[in-house]
């Protein structure tokens, strides 16, 4: 629904990363750039919230979500479960549309933040390059492409150690990106690989699941020097084994027991939480930009 002019109303800036509140308003049928989405839609996956508890809606993917911004002083009122923004793109293009790499693995390692950017970076992708160089020539696989986070591409020091090592950096561009272009050459990144790996349980590989892509978390982790005062969350779990046995059984494991996981990815994507266009549009608050 649209809020009055005169209703205050807060816009998270979050909230247009990846394009979600573009896939949103364009679901919905309010394609409008000048609309923005009152309250914060959940950036990503994550073990905690995944936002700021204090803007509401809180328009959660999942119920570990809303269970964290529950915990973290959200009321139930101000969480509104709508399954991850990705879940409402467009149907995708066929994979003979998209082209396919078919003995190719499609690498989603961690990325850095500003607040938690990693120790020694070099030396950190180095051994990843080194282990999955590894991988490769034990499968006898055609390519390696290794998806990077803007913060990683944009530094030329990680592409020169990947490229000296015959692996293909790719980027699906800005975070920033308004409009749904990160997540629709993503998929197409994602449906041109045969296999996804990633060191550590996130979004990017919980998507590949999500598209019935088999998955392995496996390589080395890269260790954070959190800057002094940060507030941002960083979660370790994500890439302890013991955690991820106990939350996603099976997918820690080498490329040979790769398989899709796909009902684990439904629920990590809050898939029975997604609305209708009508419902949707019920519960989303659109506001025209001040």
């Amino acid at each position: 629904m649209i809020v009055a002019a005169d209703v205050p109303a807060y816009m998270a800036r979050f909230s247009e990363m990846y394009g979600h509140a573009a896939i949103l308003r364009a679901y919905v049928g309010a394609d409008d750039d000048r609309l923005r989405v009152v309250g914060q839609i959940q950036h990503g996956w994550s073990v905690g919230a995944g936002l700021d508890a204090t803007p509401e809606p809180l328009y959660v993917w999942n119920d570990r979500s809303a269970k964290a911004a529950k915990d973290a002083g959200a009321s139930s009122e101000a969480i509104v479960p709508i399954g991850a923004p990705y879940l409402y793109l467009p149907a995708a293009p066929s994979r003979m549309e998209i082209g396919r790499v078919t003995m190719g693995i499609l690498a989603l390692p961690q990325h850095s933040t500003s607040g938690h950017p990693f120790a020694d970076a070099f030396r950190a992708w180095e051994r990843y390059a080194d282990w999955i160089v590894g991988v490769r020539a034990k499968g006898q696989f055609e390519q390696i492409t290794v998806c990077l986070h803007e913060n990683e591409y944009d530094d030329p020091a990680v592409r020169t150690v990947l490229n000296r090592h015959g692996l293909v950096s790719a980027t699906c561009g800005s975070p920033r990106m308004s409009r749904t272009t990160f997540l629709d050459r993503f998929r197409a990144l994602i449906h041109q690989h045969g296999i996804v790996t990633s060191n550590a349980i996130g979004t990017a590989p919980i998507y590949a699941a999500y598209e019935g892509v088999p998955v392995f978390i496996d390589g080395p982790e890269f260790e954070r020097a959190p800057v002094v005062g940060t507030e941002e969350r960083c979660y370790p779990e994500t890439s302890d084994p013991a955690w991820i046995d106990r939350e996603f059984p099976g997918w820690r494991c080498g490329w040979r027991d790769a398989r899709p996981h796909e009902e684990d990815a439904k629920r990590e994507l809050g898939f029975e939480h997604t609305r209708t266009a009508s419902d949707l549009w019920t519960v989303l608050r659109l506001a025209v930009m001040p």
